[in-house]
Protein backbone atom coordinates (compact mmCIF):
# COMPACT_ATOMS: atom_id res chain seq x y z
CA UNK A 1 0.00 0.00 0.00
CA UNK A 2 2.77 2.42 0.70
CA UNK A 3 4.43 1.89 -2.55
CA UNK A 4 1.19 2.61 -5.03
CA UNK A 5 0.74 6.14 -2.43
CA UNK A 6 4.47 6.86 -3.25
CA UNK A 7 4.21 6.20 -6.72
CA UNK A 8 0.83 8.19 -7.39
CA UNK A 9 2.71 11.16 -5.18
CA UNK A 10 5.79 11.36 -8.22
CA UNK A 11 3.30 11.85 -10.83
CA UNK A 12 3.43 15.48 -11.94
CA UNK A 13 0.30 17.67 -10.94
CA UNK A 14 -1.18 19.80 -13.67
CA UNK A 15 -0.41 22.89 -11.84
CA UNK A 16 3.46 21.68 -12.31
CA UNK A 17 2.90 21.15 -15.86
CA UNK A 18 1.44 24.35 -16.17
CA UNK A 19 4.13 26.06 -14.56
CA UNK A 20 6.60 24.26 -16.89
CA UNK A 21 4.79 24.99 -19.94
CA UNK A 22 4.38 28.79 -18.83
CA UNK A 23 8.93 28.65 -18.10
CA UNK A 24 9.44 27.06 -21.84
CA UNK A 25 7.19 29.71 -23.06
CA UNK A 26 8.51 32.91 -21.23
CA UNK A 27 12.15 31.35 -22.34
CA UNK A 28 10.98 31.56 -26.07
CA UNK A 29 9.79 35.23 -25.88
CA UNK A 30 13.16 35.82 -24.47
CA UNK A 31 14.98 34.37 -27.38
CA UNK A 32 12.79 35.96 -29.86
CA UNK A 33 13.25 39.51 -28.20
CA UNK A 34 17.30 38.96 -28.11
CA UNK A 35 16.85 37.83 -32.13
CA UNK A 36 14.75 41.27 -32.80
CA UNK A 37 17.54 43.55 -30.54
CA UNK A 38 20.22 41.46 -33.12
CA UNK A 39 17.91 42.19 -35.91
CA UNK A 40 17.65 46.31 -35.04
CA UNK A 41 21.54 46.52 -34.64
CA UNK A 42 22.20 45.21 -37.69
CA UNK A 43 19.87 47.50 -39.59
CA UNK A 44 21.31 50.57 -37.68
CA UNK A 45 25.43 49.32 -38.76
CA UNK A 46 23.75 49.18 -42.49
CA UNK A 47 22.33 52.71 -42.17
CA UNK A 48 25.66 54.04 -41.16
CA UNK A 49 27.66 52.22 -43.87
CA UNK A 50 25.27 53.33 -46.22
CA UNK A 51 25.85 57.26 -44.41
CA UNK A 52 29.79 56.47 -45.10
CA UNK A 53 29.58 55.63 -48.61
CA UNK A 54 27.37 58.48 -49.94
CA UNK A 55 29.50 61.10 -48.07
CA UNK A 56 32.78 59.30 -49.67
CA UNK A 57 31.22 59.40 -52.85
CA UNK A 58 29.95 63.21 -52.33
CA UNK A 59 33.60 63.92 -51.41
CA UNK A 60 35.23 61.82 -55.20
CA UNK A 61 32.45 64.34 -57.05
CA UNK A 62 33.87 67.47 -55.73
CA UNK A 63 37.21 66.18 -56.25
CA UNK A 64 36.13 65.09 -60.15
CA UNK A 65 35.25 68.61 -60.60
CA UNK A 66 38.01 70.50 -59.61
CA UNK A 67 39.73 67.99 -61.90
CA UNK A 68 37.46 68.67 -64.70
CA UNK A 69 38.33 72.81 -63.95
CA UNK A 70 42.04 71.66 -63.76
CA UNK A 71 41.96 70.07 -67.41
CA UNK A 72 39.92 72.82 -68.72
CA UNK A 73 43.09 75.21 -67.82
CA UNK A 74 45.48 73.05 -69.45
CA UNK A 75 43.69 72.79 -72.40
CA UNK A 76 43.40 76.38 -72.58
CA UNK A 77 47.24 76.54 -72.35
CA UNK A 78 47.80 74.00 -74.85
CA UNK A 79 45.57 75.62 -77.79
CA UNK A 80 47.98 78.89 -77.14
CA UNK A 81 51.14 76.50 -77.48
CA UNK A 82 49.85 75.08 -80.59
CA UNK A 83 48.76 77.78 -82.80
CA UNK A 84 52.34 79.52 -81.51
CA UNK A 85 53.95 76.37 -83.19
CA UNK A 86 51.60 76.27 -86.36
CA UNK A 87 53.30 79.46 -86.59
CA UNK A 88 56.79 79.10 -86.46
CA UNK A 89 55.84 75.57 -88.03
CA UNK A 90 54.44 78.17 -91.98
CA UNK A 91 57.60 79.86 -91.94
CA UNK A 92 59.90 76.67 -91.54
CA UNK A 93 57.37 75.37 -94.39
CA UNK A 94 58.41 78.02 -96.80
CA UNK A 95 62.12 77.83 -95.89
CA UNK A 96 61.56 73.99 -97.05
CA UNK A 97 59.80 74.76 -100.31
CA UNK A 98 62.60 77.30 -101.25
CA UNK A 99 64.99 74.54 -100.62
CA UNK A 100 62.97 72.04 -102.23
CA UNK A 101 62.93 73.72 -105.73
CA UNK A 102 66.77 74.06 -105.56
CA UNK A 103 66.96 70.60 -104.75
CA UNK A 104 64.64 69.18 -107.55
CA UNK A 105 66.43 71.15 -110.61
CA UNK A 106 69.47 69.60 -108.86
CA UNK A 107 67.35 66.12 -108.94
CA UNK A 108 66.40 66.58 -112.82
CA UNK A 109 70.33 66.87 -113.85
CA UNK A 110 71.21 63.83 -112.12
CA UNK A 111 67.85 61.80 -113.11
CA UNK A 112 68.77 62.84 -116.65
CA UNK A 113 72.15 61.16 -115.92
CA UNK A 114 70.33 58.07 -114.26
CA UNK A 115 68.16 57.57 -117.43
CA UNK A 116 71.01 57.26 -119.42
CA UNK A 117 72.74 54.47 -116.69
CA UNK A 118 69.53 52.83 -116.18
CA UNK A 119 69.11 52.22 -120.32
CA UNK A 120 71.91 50.36 -119.95
CA UNK A 121 71.28 48.44 -116.96
CA UNK A 122 68.00 47.62 -118.24
CA UNK A 123 69.26 45.79 -121.61
CA UNK A 124 71.48 43.50 -118.86
CA UNK A 125 68.71 43.04 -116.88
CA UNK A 126 66.78 41.99 -119.75
CA UNK A 127 69.16 39.45 -120.97
CA UNK A 128 69.84 37.91 -117.30
CA UNK A 129 65.68 38.21 -116.88
CA UNK A 130 64.87 35.69 -119.92
CA UNK A 131 68.00 33.47 -118.56
CA UNK A 132 65.81 33.71 -115.30
CA UNK A 133 62.71 32.78 -117.24
CA UNK A 134 64.20 29.75 -118.16
CA UNK A 135 65.33 28.68 -114.77
CA UNK A 136 61.91 29.51 -113.08
CA UNK A 137 60.37 27.23 -116.17
CA UNK A 138 62.20 24.29 -115.29
CA UNK A 139 61.23 24.75 -111.44
CA UNK A 140 57.78 25.51 -111.93
CA UNK A 141 57.52 22.21 -113.48
CA UNK A 142 59.25 20.59 -110.78
CA UNK A 143 57.11 22.23 -107.84
CA UNK A 144 53.94 20.93 -110.14
CA UNK A 145 55.27 17.47 -109.97
CA UNK A 146 55.84 18.08 -106.13
CA UNK A 147 52.30 19.31 -105.86
CA UNK A 148 50.40 16.35 -107.10
CA UNK A 149 52.37 14.07 -105.07
CA UNK A 150 51.31 16.24 -101.77
CA UNK A 151 48.07 16.24 -103.09
CA UNK A 152 47.93 12.27 -103.78
CA UNK A 153 49.65 11.92 -99.87
CA UNK A 154 46.96 14.43 -98.41
CA UNK A 155 43.72 12.85 -100.26
CA UNK A 156 45.47 9.61 -98.36
CA UNK A 157 45.46 11.64 -94.93
CA UNK A 158 41.99 12.43 -95.06
CA UNK A 159 40.84 9.33 -95.88
CA UNK A 160 42.23 7.72 -92.66
CA UNK A 161 41.09 10.94 -90.72
CA UNK A 162 37.43 10.96 -92.21
CA UNK A 163 37.57 7.12 -90.82
CA UNK A 164 39.30 7.70 -87.81
CA UNK A 165 36.43 10.12 -86.71
CA UNK A 166 33.89 7.70 -87.93
CA UNK A 167 35.50 5.03 -85.56
CA UNK A 168 35.73 7.98 -82.94
CA UNK A 169 32.01 9.23 -83.01
CA UNK A 170 30.47 5.29 -82.91
CA UNK A 171 32.33 4.89 -79.70
CA UNK A 172 31.27 7.74 -78.11
CA UNK A 173 27.64 7.11 -79.33
CA UNK A 174 28.04 3.57 -77.21
CA UNK A 175 29.39 5.39 -74.25
CA UNK A 176 26.65 7.85 -74.50
CA UNK A 177 24.11 5.13 -74.98
CA UNK A 178 25.48 3.26 -71.68
CA UNK A 179 25.91 6.27 -69.94
CA UNK A 180 22.28 7.22 -70.62
CA UNK A 181 21.03 3.35 -69.95
CA UNK A 182 23.17 3.94 -66.22
CA UNK A 183 21.18 7.03 -65.72
CA UNK A 184 17.92 5.60 -66.26
CA UNK A 185 18.44 2.99 -63.98
CA UNK A 186 19.33 5.23 -61.62
CA UNK A 187 16.95 7.07 -61.59
CA UNK A 188 14.41 4.74 -61.94
CA UNK A 189 15.94 2.78 -58.35
CA UNK A 190 15.89 6.66 -57.09
CA UNK A 191 13.03 7.02 -57.65
CA UNK A 192 11.66 4.31 -55.98
CA UNK A 193 13.93 5.04 -52.79
CA UNK A 194 12.69 8.39 -52.85
CA UNK A 195 9.06 7.49 -52.56
CA UNK A 196 9.93 4.90 -50.06
CA UNK A 197 11.75 7.44 -48.01
CA UNK A 198 9.14 10.14 -48.44
CA UNK A 199 6.40 7.69 -47.05
CA UNK A 200 8.67 7.18 -43.56
CA UNK A 201 9.08 11.27 -43.63
CA UNK A 202 5.29 11.79 -44.09
CA UNK A 203 4.90 9.27 -41.27
CA UNK A 204 7.92 11.01 -39.17
CA UNK A 205 6.44 14.30 -39.45
CA UNK A 206 3.05 13.27 -37.97
CA UNK A 207 4.23 12.11 -35.17
CA UNK A 208 7.04 14.88 -34.78
CA UNK A 209 4.16 17.70 -35.11
CA UNK A 210 2.06 16.33 -32.54
CA UNK A 211 5.40 17.13 -30.01
CA UNK A 212 6.87 19.80 -31.95
CA UNK A 213 4.12 22.24 -32.47
CA UNK A 214 4.18 25.07 -35.51
CA UNK A 215 7.80 25.56 -35.57
CA UNK A 216 8.22 22.25 -36.53
CA UNK A 217 5.50 22.17 -38.83
CA UNK A 218 7.64 24.80 -40.76
CA UNK A 219 10.45 22.76 -40.83
CA UNK A 220 8.15 19.78 -42.56
CA UNK A 221 7.25 22.48 -45.03
CA UNK A 222 11.07 23.44 -45.90
CA UNK A 223 11.88 19.64 -46.45
CA UNK A 224 9.22 19.17 -48.63
CA UNK A 225 9.57 22.25 -50.52
CA UNK A 226 12.81 21.02 -51.51
CA UNK A 227 11.41 17.66 -52.55
CA UNK A 228 8.86 19.03 -54.88
CA UNK A 229 11.53 20.53 -57.14
CA UNK A 230 11.67 24.22 -54.97
CA UNK A 231 15.90 23.38 -54.92
CA UNK A 232 15.78 22.61 -58.97
CA UNK A 233 14.53 26.25 -59.72
CA UNK A 234 16.51 27.69 -57.44
CA UNK A 235 19.83 26.67 -59.16
CA UNK A 236 18.41 26.67 -62.50
CA UNK A 237 17.89 30.46 -61.45
CA UNK A 238 21.55 30.57 -60.48
CA UNK A 239 22.86 29.24 -63.94
CA UNK A 240 23.31 25.72 -63.38
CA UNK A 241 21.61 23.38 -65.11
CA UNK A 242 20.35 20.69 -63.12
CA UNK A 243 19.16 17.77 -64.33
CA UNK A 244 17.46 15.76 -61.16
CA UNK A 245 17.26 16.02 -57.45
CA UNK A 246 17.86 13.28 -55.14
CA UNK A 247 15.58 14.58 -52.15
CA UNK A 248 15.84 11.81 -50.02
CA UNK A 249 19.35 12.20 -49.69
CA UNK A 250 22.50 9.99 -50.13
CA UNK A 251 23.89 7.73 -46.85
CA UNK A 252 26.37 5.02 -46.19
CA UNK A 253 29.24 3.80 -44.87
CA UNK A 254 32.48 6.10 -45.40
CA UNK A 255 35.98 5.23 -44.02
CA UNK A 256 33.66 2.90 -41.36
CA UNK A 257 31.98 5.93 -40.40
CA UNK A 258 28.04 6.69 -41.65
CA UNK A 259 27.65 9.24 -43.93
CA UNK A 260 24.52 11.26 -44.98
CA UNK A 261 24.04 14.29 -46.88
CA UNK A 262 20.43 15.64 -46.67
CA UNK A 263 19.27 16.69 -50.52
CA UNK A 264 21.95 15.97 -53.55
CA UNK A 265 20.96 17.75 -57.07
CA UNK A 266 22.95 16.45 -60.21
CA UNK A 267 23.33 18.81 -63.62
CA UNK A 268 25.68 17.95 -66.66
CA UNK A 269 29.08 19.76 -65.13
CA UNK A 270 27.80 20.57 -61.46
CA UNK A 271 26.57 18.89 -58.30
CA UNK A 272 25.33 20.80 -55.53
CA UNK A 273 25.17 18.76 -52.29
CA UNK A 274 22.75 20.72 -49.57
CA UNK A 275 22.86 20.44 -45.72
CA UNK A 276 19.44 21.01 -44.28
CA UNK A 277 19.31 22.66 -40.73
CA UNK A 278 16.63 24.26 -38.17
CA UNK A 279 18.81 26.55 -36.85
CA UNK A 280 22.12 27.30 -38.46
CA UNK A 281 25.27 27.47 -36.31
CA UNK A 282 28.98 28.54 -37.14
CA UNK A 283 29.77 25.34 -35.69
CA UNK A 284 27.50 23.67 -38.49
CA UNK A 285 29.06 25.32 -41.35
CA UNK A 286 33.22 24.06 -40.12
CA UNK A 287 31.39 20.34 -39.92
CA UNK A 288 29.72 20.70 -43.76
CA UNK A 289 33.21 22.14 -45.20
CA UNK A 290 35.10 18.93 -44.05
CA UNK A 291 32.48 16.61 -45.39
CA UNK A 292 31.74 17.76 -48.32
CA UNK A 293 35.22 17.92 -49.39
CA UNK A 294 34.85 13.81 -49.05
CA UNK A 295 31.64 13.75 -51.02
CA UNK A 296 33.39 12.92 -54.46
CA UNK A 297 35.08 9.78 -52.90
CA UNK A 298 32.21 8.78 -51.13
CA UNK A 299 30.06 8.90 -53.84
CA UNK A 300 31.58 9.20 -57.63
CA UNK A 301 28.65 8.50 -59.53
CA UNK A 302 27.16 11.86 -58.15
CA UNK A 303 30.03 13.58 -58.78
CA UNK A 304 30.51 16.09 -61.78
CA UNK A 305 33.31 18.33 -63.08
CA UNK A 306 32.18 21.04 -60.14
CA UNK A 307 30.87 20.41 -56.81
CA UNK A 308 28.94 23.32 -55.11
CA UNK A 309 27.62 23.30 -51.30
CA UNK A 310 24.21 24.76 -49.79
CA UNK A 311 22.70 25.25 -46.61
CA UNK A 312 19.34 25.29 -46.12
CA UNK A 313 17.52 26.28 -42.37
CA UNK A 314 14.86 28.02 -40.83
CA UNK A 315 16.69 30.77 -38.79
CA UNK A 316 20.66 31.51 -38.17
CA UNK A 317 22.70 33.88 -36.59
CA UNK A 318 24.61 36.39 -38.39
CA UNK A 319 28.19 34.78 -37.54
CA UNK A 320 26.97 31.51 -39.41
CA UNK A 321 25.58 33.07 -42.32
CA UNK A 322 29.21 35.25 -42.52
CA UNK A 323 31.12 32.01 -42.18
CA UNK A 324 28.99 29.97 -44.92
CA UNK A 325 28.94 32.70 -47.32
CA UNK A 326 32.88 33.08 -46.50
CA UNK A 327 32.94 29.04 -47.11
CA UNK A 328 31.53 29.72 -50.99
CA UNK A 329 28.13 27.74 -49.45
CA UNK A 330 24.54 28.86 -51.18
CA UNK A 331 22.17 30.06 -48.44
CA UNK A 332 19.16 28.60 -48.57
CA UNK A 333 16.57 30.45 -46.31
CA UNK A 334 12.95 29.37 -45.80
CA UNK A 335 10.80 32.71 -45.80
CA UNK A 336 6.67 31.74 -45.49
CA UNK A 337 7.48 28.02 -46.01
CA UNK A 338 9.36 28.96 -49.27
CA UNK A 339 13.28 28.67 -49.82
CA UNK A 340 14.91 31.44 -51.32
CA UNK A 341 18.61 31.94 -51.98
CA UNK A 342 20.11 34.82 -49.70
CA UNK A 343 23.26 35.19 -50.51
CA UNK A 344 24.74 38.78 -51.47
CA UNK A 345 25.69 39.89 -55.42
CA UNK A 346 29.00 39.55 -55.17
CA UNK A 347 28.52 36.06 -54.07
CA UNK A 348 31.09 33.48 -55.79
CA UNK A 349 30.28 29.33 -54.92
CA UNK A 350 33.07 27.47 -54.34
CA UNK A 351 34.18 24.54 -56.03
CA UNK A 352 35.15 21.48 -53.75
Amino acid sequence: MSRRRRRRRSTPTPAQIWRILNVLTLEAQRTRRAQAREHAEWKRRLAAEEAARKEAEAVWKRAEAARARAEAARAAEHREAEAARAAEHREAEAARKEEAAARKREAEARAAEHREAEAARAAEHREAEAARKEEAEARKREAAARKREAEARAAEYREAEVAREAARREEEAARKLEAEALDREYRKAEEKRRREQAERDRAWERRFNKLSGDADNRWGRLAEGFVEEGLLQLLEARGLKIRWVAPAGVRGQFRGEEREFDLVAVGEHDTVVVEVKATLKSSDVTAFQKRIREFREFCPSLARDRIRGGLAYLTAGRRATLAGEAAGFYLIRAVDSKPRIVNSDDFRPSSF
